[in-house]
Parts: structure tokens; sequence; C-alpha cells
């Protein structure tokens, strides 16, 4: 199978994630309705109210910080020992573009918010995620799943936090867009990239059962 990035220590379904990134906007954006795009800017620098929860039941404060990163590098995920925080950082040129709505930008803040609450046993442990360290071995060593891949894991986390399939289905219920026409629409409402809309719209049709019934409490 397809192999990304650092192994996480647990595999994960879309549909659990699903479910872990709707509790996480529900917390971290409450006042945000499904059907809504969440604010950029103001969901990054909020982040510093935020907090997750290690799987000793240990709770972490988040952190931000935009720095000048080398070109390519949008974004990180790290755990700042010293501090015991959880960071999320952007480079100087991704929050540059975060305050102009872009949408890849916002697919990067959401994907970092992915790795802080999905993989921070991993993060506590390592610093970091060594994706460049993991991708250097992946000749010597045996291939994983891609449920088991932290990258993927944290690309299925901003897409469902971003557009959320609760909110999919309800715009659908009320006509609000055209099912034929879905990628589109996602990309204008939810203010994401052509692609990222795509994928999800590809994701949405072929899962929507699964991704709206996993999400009930």
């Amino acid at each position: 199978m397809s192999q990304r990035g650092f192994k996480a220590d647990h595999g994960r379904s879309r549909g659990v994630i699903e479910l872990s990134a709707r509790r996480t906007r529900e917390v971290f954006c409450p006042e945000v309705g499904p059907m809504e795009a969440v604010p950029s800017v103001w969901l990054f620098e909020g982040l510093e109210r935020r907090s997750v929860r290690l799987q000793d039941g240990r709770v972490v404060k988040l952190s931000v910080d935009v720095k000048d990163l080398p070109p390519g590098q949008e974004g990180f995920s790290k755990y700042h020992a010293g501090k015991d925080r959880m960071v999320v950082a952007l480079s100087s040129a991704t929050y540059g573009q975060l305050e102009l709505n872009d949408g890849r930008a916002r697919f990067t803040l959401a994907h970092e918010i992915g790795h802080v609450v999905l993989h921070c046993n991993e993060l506590e442990r390592l610093g970091t995620l060594p994706h460049a360290a993991g991708a250097m071995a992946r000749a010597a060593r045996r291939g994983h799943a891609v449920f088991r891949d932290c990258e993927w894991q944290a690309n299925a986390f901003a897409s469902a936090f971003l557009m959320p399939a609760r909110g999919i289905k309800q715009m659908m219920a009320e006509g609000s867009l055209r099912y034929l026409n879905l990628g589109q629409a996602l990309s204008s409402n939810y203010v994401v990239s052509d692609m990222a809309a795509r994928i999800r719209a590809d994701v949405y049709r072929k899962d929507e059962a699964k991704l709206v019934n996993e999400t009930r409490y």
C-alpha cells in the first residue's frame, strides 16, 4: 500500500477521523455552523486558547508560531518540551496567504491542527514528526498501510474539518448545491482549493452514509 510519511501509532478510518474533526471543530469554533467556512486567521490565533489531551489523560495547551521556513515548507507541528505545549507553526508566506483567506493556506492550517489532535502522543514522544527522515527510510523498511500514515490521516482530518460531512448533507437537503457539481460548490462555500474540494466530493459520494452515520453521538 502507499506510504507518504511517518507511521502513526494507531490506524484510523475515514469515519473515525470524521468524528474527531467534527468534535474538534465544535470545540475550537463552536459558533461556526457545519455549512459555514471557518474564519482563517481567527482560527489560527484562537489556538492559543485551546488544548489537547494526551493518551495518559494529561492536558497540553496549544501555541502558535510564524517562522521563515525553507522554500516548500508551509508549516509544521511540534511538542515544545520546555513549555509543555503543542505548537502549530506556519511559514511567513503561508500566514500571509492565510490573511488573504487562501484555500491552500487554510488547508495547511487544518492539516497541522490534525497532527496535534490525532498525533499528540507521537509529537510528545518524538518532538516533531520526522517526515523527511521517514521518506528517506522508505526503501529500507517495510511499507505501512495508508490508514496508518500520519500525513494521510492529517489530510483526511483537514478535509473533514473544513468541509464537514454533516454540512454537505444539509446543503444538499436544502438545495444549496447541485450534486453533480459538488466539487465547485464545496470550493466556493468552504473557501478551499479546487483540488481539495474535488477530492472531498469524491470521498463524500463514495462514503456518504458512513461519514454521516459515524459522526452521530
